[in-house]
């Protein structure tokens, strides 16, 4: 297995430390080889949505039905919600 130095800020080695002390893990290695595991399941997770969310795009645009004025209506719903609370912005 590849050997690596790396710096850690001292609140990150506490943090291994910490790890190591409760028994969860049995050396530093074990803590980063863990913590490593995670982002890459998380990289894998936002790799997923950002899939599906381009493949709505898509399919929103596929779909050839346009939405006009979306940031008038947006700001029109605001005005309303305003009007009913008073709390209307006078320019």
């Amino acid at each position: 297995m590849p050997t690596r130095n790396i710096n850690l800020t001292s609140e990150m080695d506490q943090f291994v430390d910490q790890k190591i002390q409760s028994g969860q893990y049995a050396n530093a290695s074990e803590v980063l080889m863990a913590g490593l595991r995670a982002l890459e399941e998380d990289d894998n997770e936002n790799g997923v949505k950002l899939q599906a969310l381009r493949a709505a795009v898509q399919a929103g645009i596929d779909s050839g039905e346009v939405e006009v004025d979306v940031i008038g209506r947006i700001r029109a719903r605001i005005q309303r919600r305003a009007e009913v609370t008073g709390r209307t912005k006078t320019a």
